[in-house]
Formats: structure tokens, sequence, C-alpha cells
């Protein structure tokens, strides 16, 4: 069952992602519990956009609030333990004021883990490999970034975060583990030039 979740995450997430080339997309290194290194792949799907401006005395104020869909593929290597391979989305938050940019969220994974080395089972009285062995998870999360935008005046602005997350591995051997992940990073707008 959860095996074919995942698969089902993956068709839905590689068919978002296939809908169109251009956006904003999000890469960053993922260190898990903050020494375990991965990356981080993510687009942004904004589905409400509201700006408001003030007048100030000498100045316009201007702050532009996001709802935001983020898809995300994510993995991380647990040196001499395991593989690590999630795939699952965000509904995030996103507060843009100047060159800063604020954003939290809540998100759903579905995590499978691919045990490194060999594994075997006795089946039979036989002693036999099992490939790809490892195990399925469902994480939940929540996540605060925080952005700083370089080039904001430029066509396609770049943005550098900091986005600590936590999230909970479960069933873990029958319970739940919590784990955290800190990703630095770099977003930028994308533009192919594609046939349509």
């Amino acid at each position: 069952m959860k095996t074919s979740l995942f698969l089902i995450l993956l068709t839905l997430s590689l068919t978002t992602v296939g809908q169109s080339l251009n956006g904003t997309y999000r890469v960053a290194y993922s260190g898990h519990n903050f020494n375990h290194p991965g990356l981080n792949i993510a687009k942004d799907y904004a589905w409400k956009t509201k700006v408001k401006e003030k007048q100030k005395k000498k100045r316009l104020k201007t702050v532009q609030k996001s709802n935001i869909f983020l898809p995300q593929v994510n993995f991380y290597n647990h040196v001499y333990k395991e593989f690590n391979l999630s795939l699952g989305a965000e509904v995030v938050r996103q507060r843009v004021k100047k060159r800063c940019t604020h954003e939290w969220g809540v998100g759903l994974s579905l995590m499978r883990s691919f045990n490194a080395g060999s594994t075997y089972k006795v089946e039979d009285g036989e002693v036999k490999q099992i490939r790809l062995a490892g195990q399925n998870y469902l994480a939940p999360s929540v996540s605060y970034a925080f952005g700083y935008t370089l080039n904001k005046k430029a066509v396609a602005p770049t943005t550098l975060f900091i986005k600590p997350m936590t999230y909970l591995m479960l069933p873990y051997n029958g319970s739940i583990l919590p784990n955290v992940n800190l990703q630095i990073g770099i977003k930028r707008s994308l533009k192919f030039n594609t046939n349509e």
C-alpha cells in the first residue's frame, strides 16, 4: 500500500513539474539532522497573491503576501546506514517586504530509505538477499524560511535562503521519530525556450 502511494505521489509530482518548465525553482543543500548531506529541489506554484501599498512620508511601502504550493524532491545520504529519498509538497505562506522574504509552511512527504550494503532474510530455511531493502515512512512537517533577494530589480531575481524544518517519520519501529533538516539554497526564476 505504501509503495503504491509513493508511486502515485511520484507520478503527480512529475506531472505537475512537467506542465511547464518555466517558473521559480529552488535548489538547496539539505542537511538531515545537520550532519547527513543531501539535496532538495522544488518548484513554486503561487495560487494567490496580494500586494499592499502604503504611502509613508518619504517613500511608498510595499508588502506582498502569497500562498504557494511547493512540490519537492529531497534526498540525503546517511553514510554506512542508508540512502533516503522523499517526494512531497508544502503549502507555504509567503511575505515579501523590500529584499526580505519570510515563509511559513506545512507539508507531507512519502519517504523511502534504502539500506546501505546487502540485506538478507531467512526464508524456508534458506538465506536470500533482498534487493532494494528499506522502509517506507510518512513525514508530516513544519518549516520556516528566511530569504534575501540579491538583485530585486532584475528580470529574474536571485534569492538566497535558509530554511530550518522539523518533521516526523512514522511509523518508525512501531513509534515516531522526530527529525530536523536545515536547507541553505538559492531561489531563481527561469524561463526556457519551449515550442508551444
